[in-house]
C-alpha cells in the first residue's frame, strides 16, 4: 500500500483503500473455503434473498479498474424486476468475481467485449456471461472445473471449481461454450424459489 500510495494522486488513495479493504476481506474468505473445499457439508446458516443484479455489479465495481485498462465495453441486459437468489452474498458475489476475473483477463490489450444478461423463463434464473477473450482450448473444457487442470498464468486453478461447487449447491449448474479466438460464455441456471 505504501508504494500505491506514493504513486497515487490524494483523490485516488481513498477509493483504493475501500477496494483493498472489500478485497482484502473477500479473499479471506476465498482462502477460508480453500481450506474447508467441502461446500456440499457446510452449515449454510440462515440464508437471505440476494439480488442477483447487485451482486453482479459489486463484482463489476471491484474489476472497474482491470475494466478500464483492458479498453473492455460491458453490455448489460436485465429484467425490469428483481431475481433474488437465496444464499450467502458472499458465495453469490464469489462465483460471479471469478467468471468475471476470468473474462477479463481473457482479452487482450487492444480491448473487448464482455456481456452479461440476465434473465427468467420455465421456473429458472439464467445468467449468461459471455467475452470477446481468447476462447479456451477445446481440450480442456471436460476438465475445465477440476482442481488446477485449467490455470492460467499466475491463477491457482481453483477459480472454476469454486464456481461449479457454488453454482450446484444453489441447486443450480453452470456450463460453458468456448471457441479459441473467439470468445467464452458461461451460463448459469438457477431454479426460481419463492423463499
Amino acid at each position: 500500500m505504501r508504494l500505491l500510495c506514493r504513486t497515487s494522486s490524494v483523490e485516488n488513495v481513498e477509493p483504493v483503500q475501500k477496494n483493498l479493504d472489500v478485497l482484502s476481506k473477500r479473499f479471506r474468505d476465498l482462502i477460508r473455503d480453500l481450506l474447508e473445499l467441502d461446500f456440499d457439508h457446510e452449515d449454510r446458516g440462515h440464508l437471505e434473498g440476494v439480488s442477483v443484479w447487485e451482486v453482479l455489479a459489486q463484482a463489476m465495481d471491484l474489476l472497474k479498474q482491470s475494466f478500464e485498462s483492458k479498453k473492455l465495453s460491458i453490455s448489460f441486459v436485465k429484467p425490469d424486476f428483481p431475481l433474488i437468489l437465496y444464499e450467502k452474498e458472499q458465495d453469490v458475489f464469489q462465483m460471479f468475481y471469478n467468471v468475471l476475473l476470468n473474462s477479463c483477463e481473457s482479452i487482450g490489450p487492444l480491448g473487448g467485449q464482455i456481456s452479461i444478461v440476465v434473465d427468467h423463463g420455465g421456473g429458472y434464473i439464467d445468467i449468461l456471461i459471455q467475452d470477446t477473450g481468447c476462447g479456451i482450448p477445446e481440450a480442456k473444457l471436460a476438465t475445465l472445473f477440476v482442481n488446477g487442470t485449467f490455470g492460467k498464468p499466475g491463477g491457482s486453478g481453483y477459480g472454476l471449481k469454486i464456481v461449479k461447487q457454488l453454482a450446484n449447491r444453489l441447486g443450480g449448474e453452470v456450463s460453458v461454450k468456448s471457441v479459441r479466438e473467439q470468445g467464452t460464455q458461461f451460463l448459469f441456471r438457477f431454479p426460481k424459489r419463492l423463499s
